[in-house]
């Protein structure tokens, strides 16, 4: 996971696997919450940071292109 996505979420307020010995290999996040205000803080931060990151909103465009492209396939 990209440094700051993961800051972002962690600033969303997304629940990070610590040490537990059941943590699924390689994942960040602790997918078992309810996490409906958590994923629209994180869009807001993420339409925020991008509009201050002029590199990071060409890499979110390309990415929501190429996204676009595969779900009409």
């Amino acid at each position: 996971m990209k440094k700051i996505v993961k800051e972002l979420a962690k600033e969303a307020g997304f629940i990070f696997w610590e040490n537990e010995e059941w943590k699924p290999k390689g994942a960040a996040i602790d997918w078992s919450s309810d996490y409906d205000k958590e994923l629209e803080k994180f869009f807001k931060l993420t339409v925020e940071y991008a509009e201050s990151d002029r590199k990071f909103s060409k890499q979110l465009k390309s990415n929501m292109k190429k996204l676009e492209k595969e779900l009409k396939e």
